[in-house]
């Protein structure tokens, strides 16, 4: 990983050389020699990754990793600490005097940090030297791709996006027989309930596909019609009772979300006895995934009825699970594949009509055959290994994967066979990775086992550690967000990064996991990289935690309660606290550990300050505030403040003068009112992504200064969540012509709602991709549609949340795929006949008396592509006709 780590240096000095230019004048050219020595050495790095993958061990090809790492972290301390010692000295008001004070200030430091730089270029060229010794050659020019190293790069956009629209969320042979006469024996009534078996135990090795066959079972038609209640619980190796049995109450539908808030105190006996008696008047199906012990069982059984007709279904690795659960438990243990399962699925991934030539495609089915009964029968060895393959356009290219297989895999036999295959095509998947790729990988293990990732927050983290950067033989038209996108897209094509969800109107991916074993390997290799280390108390009282690690660590996350201690990792770049949180759930559906620490955030701002994310999500403060010192933080790209009682921002947020993305969102407080809003978001001239406490009228939202300023943030994307007010009047005119992202609430007046129109998102043009506005109702009215239609061609999804004026005519912009209408009031024009001309349109919603007239119409071919539509609280309704052939 040595050309990874290189590279990612490389890129952030260049960045600080553009971003940070007034701080580093006095040592800019040292700064660049050094650059140039790093980028120099990078051209060889790529042999030189490849000699370590083959020695394998302590070799000493890993030993110039460690060093090269070294070098390449003590580039990156001494300039940014650099930085941070002149800015915090900087009184610049851009008089004479202040910048010979400037210069006065600084002067031991760059003489310091000139000496520094030597010592390091020092260093780079005896290992450089060193190198050359052993045979490592010079592999490209910089920025010089690879077919095999980065194939997706080379490939027409278009062809990308078609290949995203079509990537199955699972890939799946040979399972129909098992799920056939699994559906079978769920669905039997015709035993007495004394004799019929209750639980059923898919039982396996990791990878050999349990889950999925469970959850083809649980996703079947017929299934779902026979079961009156469906709960999928994932219990994994770390799990919490009292947890699981709240979740598994919440699925029956015994309480409600809101009701599950963390102050109340749960007695576990009530909450067993909540669910047995819910389920007892119901015939239920309840699937626990990646049951490992059997005390968790005997913790959640109790709360289950042994009614007629209903079944639990366990996936474990644990041989000795079923008989406990149950003396007449059905045990299935899925076969492994076929060879020509096998090679099914590997053709179905790997070879998608994209290799011509009938000679390779003979060998190539020969190599793929070869390799695959190396690997044996675990689908998801196969998987990767056909992920790994699907990258490779040339027979040379898979006769060097199997080479590697053959001399990691042959001797081999017998089921350690299967979890050395699956290992070895973890790692010959990760080395393949081009540079860019790695730490996007590897960043990845940040999140506890069996948790969906939200793709727009891990993506954003990405470009806020600057993994995700313009290439300079690029024409820079494609955004950051764009680019991190397509990182994603690269991982999940190889099959190193499942797709959890997708948008219901887009299909884009909403969120992902990895497989607890690829998730296992994850963590392995950011440990050894000194690149993340997770820290998870384990036991309850276990509450507070000294990070404690090699100075060289640079990134932690801790899960569940845990105050942090300082320790000797002051170099840190990101710290990610992961509390409770009902929007952090794992992939199906339960929470995390319930956070009952109040944490106090000072020591991070006074003691890390070199960070560039930070991410608080799910926890509790102790004073329902960021402190102050937050604006000491001066390198800080991201800042997530998510699902958390922080109430209120301080004025030195505005301080974080290099901030590109502010999440803060989803206040959860019991404080009647939060602060306002300070006024110096316009002093963060390089945000990208501002999102605020989301769409509501409750006060526990920060109100907005009426004078607020946003005109100097002319990189802004993304403008969401913020309160409306006299502040639109003159700032909606200035706001970034690069939005593709507003979300405008509580607009009070007729003028702040006209003022919208002004903002150069919604002129001809317009880049706007989601929009979503509400005002109330005794104070605007919006008159006309009409413009949107006109001007924004792009727009993709639209909310509107409040009245539209009847006597111009309704109109939308015509590529729009989701569109909500609340509490607009229309009574002369029906909205589905309006909207029915959408011809893209997905998702169609229309509540909260957006319609108060009597009748509705679907016309003949109208919604040919709708998928879901919400009609709700129309008191006036009296006729909805729905000809025939529409909705087809």
């Amino acid at each position: 990983m040595s050309e990874s780590i290189i590279s990612s240096v490389v890129q952030w000095i260049g960045s600080q050389l553009i971003n940070e230019a007034t701080f580093l004048f006095g040592v800019k050219d040292q700064v660049r020699s050094l650059q140039a020595d790093l980028e120099y050495i990078q051209l060889y790095l790529r042999d030189a990754d490849q000699k370590q993958a083959l020695e394998g061990g302590d070799g000493p090809f890993s030993l110039f990793t460690k060093e090269i790492r070294e070098i390449a972290f003590r580039a990156e301390d001494v300039i940014d600490t650099y930085i941070l010692k002149v800015a915090s000295g900087d009184t610049d008001d851009g008089s004479i005097l202040s910048k010979c004070a400037r210069l006065f200030y600084s002067s031991p430091h760059i003489h310091n940090v000139g000496k520094e730089i030597e010592a390091i270029q020092s260093d780079l060229r005896q290992v450089f030297d060193r190198l050359q010794t052993f045979g490592v050659t010079r592999t490209a020019a910089l920025g010089e791709g690879s077919s095999s190293s980065n194939p997706l790069s080379l490939r027409p956009q278009q062809d990308v996006l078609l290949t995203y629209a079509h990537f199955e969320d699972e890939y799946v042979v040979g399972l129909d027989d098992d799920v056939r006469n699994l559906v079978r024996q769920v669905t039997d009534c015709s035993e007495e309930e004394s004799v019929a078996a209750w639980v059923v135990s898919v039982v396996g090795a990791g990878g050999a596909g349990k889950t999925t066959l469970a959850r083809r079972i649980y996703n079947n038609i017929e299934v779902k019609n026979h079961f009156d209640q469906k709960v999928w619980i994932t219990i994994s190796q770390q799990w919490n009772m009292g947890n699981l049995l709240l979740d598994l109450l919440r699925q029956t539908g015994g309480i409600r979300d809101e009701e599950t808030n963390p102050t109340q105190a749960w007695c576990q006996r009530e909450i067993v006895e909540k669910i047995h008696h819910f389920l007892s008047e119901r015939r239920y199906l309840v699937v626990l995934d990646d049951m490992w012990a059997t005390d968790a069982w005997d913790g959640i059984c109790s709360a289950l009825p042994r009614c007629r007709g209903s079944k639990v279904i366990i996936t474990t690795r644990n041989k000795d699970l079923p008989p406990h659960a149950d003396w007449n438990c059905i045990i299935h243990e899925p076969p492994l594949l076929t060879e020509e399962q096998r090679w099914h699925l590997l053709k179905k991934i790997a070879m998608d009509g994209r290799h011509t030539g009938v000679a390779d495609i003979a060998r190539l089915e020969e190599l793929g055959r070869d390799m695959i009964r190396k690997c044996g029968g675990l689908p998801l060895a196969i998987v990767t290994l056909a992920g790994l393959l699907r990258t490779k356009y040339r027979l040379d290219e898979w006769e060097y994967v199997n080479r590697i297989l053959s001399s990691k895999l042959l001797k081999l036999k017998g089921p350690a066979h299967y979890g050395k295959s699956v290992y070895e095509t973890f790692q010959l998947s990760y080395l393949d990775l081009p540079h860019y790729l790695k730490p996007c990988f590897l960043y990845l293990a940040l999140t506890p086992e069996d948790v969906e990732i939200p793709t727009g927050m891990l993506t954003r983290m990405w470009i806020g550690e600057g993994f995700v950067t313009h290439d300079p033989s690029s024409d820079g038209n494609e955004s950051l967000e764009d680019l991190a996108e397509q990182f994603l897209l690269e991982l999940i094509c190889r099959c190193m990064v499942q797709i959890a969800g997708r948008s219901d109107s887009t299909g884009k991916v909403k969120s992902c996991r990895l497989h607890d074993l690829m998730r296992d390997f994850c963590m392995t290799k950011a440990k050894e990289q000194c690149f993340l280390k997770v820290f998870s108390p384990t036991t309850q009282s276990d509450s507070a935690m000294t990070i404690s690690a090699s100075p060289q660590l640079r990134r932690a996350t801790i899960h569940r309660d845990g105050s942090i201690l300082v320790s000797s990792c002051s170099n840190l770049r990101s710290i990610v606290q992961l509390g409770k949180s009902d929007l952090f759930r794992n992939s199906r559906g339960g929470f995390l550990q319930e956070s009952t620490v109040l944490l106090g955030l000072r020591p991070i701002c006074e003691n890390f300050m070199l960070l560039r994310v930070l991410l608080l999500f799910g926890i509790k403060t102790n004073d329902g505030c960021l402190p102050e010192q937050i604006g000491n933080l001066r390198h800080l790209r991201y800042l997530g403040v998510i699902d958390t009682n922080i109430v209120s921002l301080p004025e030195s947020i505005g301080n974080l003068s290099n901030l590109m993305i502010l999440e803060y969102k989803d206040v959860k407080t019991r404080i009647p009112k939060c602060g306002q809003l300070p006024n110096v978001l316009w002093k963060m001239k390089q945000l990208r992504h501002l999102c605020l406490p989301f769409f509501s009228t409750s006060p526990t939202h920060p109100s907005v200064p009426e004078t607020l300023m946003l005109h100097t943030l002319r990189s802004l994307t993304t403008l969401w969540g913020i309160r409306g007010g006299n502040w639109m009047k003159t700032q909606m005119a200035t706001l970034s012509p690069c939005l593709v992202k507003l979300g405008i609430h509580c607009i009070l007046s007729q003028e702040q709602l006209d003022a919208v129109f002004d903002c150069l998102s919604l002129k001809p043009a317009s880049r706007l991709l989601h929009l979503r506005l509400q005002w109330f109702n005794f104070a605007a009215e919006m008159r006309s549609t009409e413009p949107l239609r006109n001007n924004c061609q792009h727009l993709r999804k639209l909310a509107l949340n409040g009245r539209i004026g009847d006597e111009l005519p309704l109109c939308f912009p015509h590529n729009l795929v989701k569109l909500q209408l609340y509490e607009t009031q229309l009574e002369l024009q029906d909205p589905l006949a309006v909207a029915r001309k959408l011809r893209h349109l997905k998702v169609l919603m229309l509540v909260q008396e957006s319609y108060l007239g009597a009748q509705m119409t679907c016309d003949m071919d109208s919604f040919p592509q709708l998928e879901v539509l919400a009609l709700e609280d129309m008191p006036n309704l009296e006729e909805w006709r729905v000809e025939e052939g529409a909705m087809p």
